[in-house]
């Protein structure tokens, strides 16, 4: 388990890196394809330009101020911002474990939910 809290911080960080230093496209002296390169030639990471765009951009949704500790990247990502998150957090309290599967479930339970008609005017 402290093994991939480890893994989840060391996302949030290349997330907040990517932020920061690399352009949300992939070409360009700062895109992301070429921070592919880097990655492959300087650290052996092989890492593919989606993956660190998905990161980059959960780093510019969920500013550090606006991620929960006890919840990992990809359910900050499957919850899509940060007001969302923040009520299923808020709801789901007495759970040991806020995954990504448990935000998913409940969104689509939410979308299934029939829908009020909006009132009519006369």
């Amino acid at each position: 388990m402290k093994a991939g809290k480890t893994i989840d911080l060391d996302q949030w960080a290349l997330a907040d890196a990517l932020l920061k230093e690399a352009d949300d496209k992939d070409t360009g002296e700062r895109g992301l394809k070429a921070v592919v390169t880097d990655f492959t030639n300087l650290l052996g990471l092989d890492y593919s330009a989606p993956y660190l765009r998905q990161l980059r951009q959960v780093a510019e949704i969920f500013p550090a101020a606006r991620r929960h500790d006890k919840v990992t990247l990809r359910a900050h990502l499957a919850a899509g911002n940060p007001d969302v998150l923040d009520v299923i957090v808020k709801a789901g309290l007495g759970r040991k474990k806020i995954s990504n599967k448990y935000i998913e479930g409940i969104l689509r339970r939410l979308r299934r939910r029939p829908r009020p008609s909006p009132a009519r005017e006369e």
